[in-house]
């Protein structure tokens, strides 16, 4: 049904005064199956940073109810269960991350992501990898979650645009990522991207982001707030929009 839609949108594209993309990646897919490329146009999701923003208080409670140390080294992950997500590849990158590196651990939040998950509980049991990859369920509070991590993770086979990736960044998280949708141009220099699917290549770039000296990670962390500040603040998207639409409203 989605593909039948998607053929019967590309035949009257041309209707539409502008086609709007969330990336460049989406864009370039649509219009490879016949979207009108005069039309289109790629503005990006926005992010509300009076709102998205590192909470240092969140670190030693959350921690508490995880049972993480204030030592401990946390890698985050925020992702529905879904084979895109590949979860199971960050699990077995986090067996050599833990077997080199014993005081990191790896928390996985999203919807489906439990104890509950027998697929999940089999591939850490697989992995002799106990409590080094706890499974904290979906979460009603992303920043408070991702303000008690050290670096975040998506690992992803597919993407589109990852808000989850984008509001981490906002956290001042440096991040390692796959070659996926959005996801390298989100990130830009502030963490390490790898191919898809490529566990080997996963485990050695968290590796290196765990070894940064803490003052280095800070900066990147640092820097990754000051890129969505500059390229995804809700601020400037929103500005981008009304542009769009004053341009559209006003022609003849």
């Amino acid at each position: 049904m989605t593909r039948a839609v998607i053929r019967a949108s590309a035949l009257v594209s041309s209707g539409p005064a502008k086609i709007i993309y969330v990336t460049r990646g989406s864009r370039e897919q649509h219009e490879a199956v016949g979207f009108a490329h005069a039309h289109g146009c790629v503005i990006p999701n926005g992010f509300d940073l009076d709102e998205i923003y590192r909470r240092p208080e969140c670190r030693d409670s959350l921690r508490r109810q995880w049972g993480v140390s204030s030592d401990e080294f946390v890698v985050g992950h925020l992702a529905r269960f879904h084979p895109a997500k590949d979860h199971l590849r960050l699990i077995q990158a986090a067996r050599e991350v833990v077997r080199k590196r014993p005081n990191v651990r790896f928390v996985m939040a999203g919807t489906g992501v439990s104890s509950a998950n027998s697929t999940l509980a089999r591939a850490i049991s697989d992995c002799e990898l106990g409590s080094r990859v706890l499974l904290a369920d979906e979460t009603r509070d992303p920043v408070g979650f991702l303000s008690a991590c050290d670096l975040f993770c998506l690992p992803s086979l597919a993407e589109g645009f990852s808000n989850a990736l984008g509001e981490a960044l906002a956290c001042e998280l440096p991040a390692v990522v796959t070659r996926a949708g959005a996801s390298p141009e989100l990130v830009g220099e502030c963490g390490m991207v790898v191919d898809p699917g490529d566990s080997d290549a996963l485990a050695a770039a968290l590796l290196a982001m765990v070894d940064l000296e803490p003052n280095a990670r800070q900066e990147l962390g640092a820097k990754a707030r000051a890129r969505i500040e500059e390229r995804y603040s809700l601020t400037s998207i929103v500005r981008q929009y009304a542009s769009l639409y004053e341009t559209l409203v006003c022609r003849p």
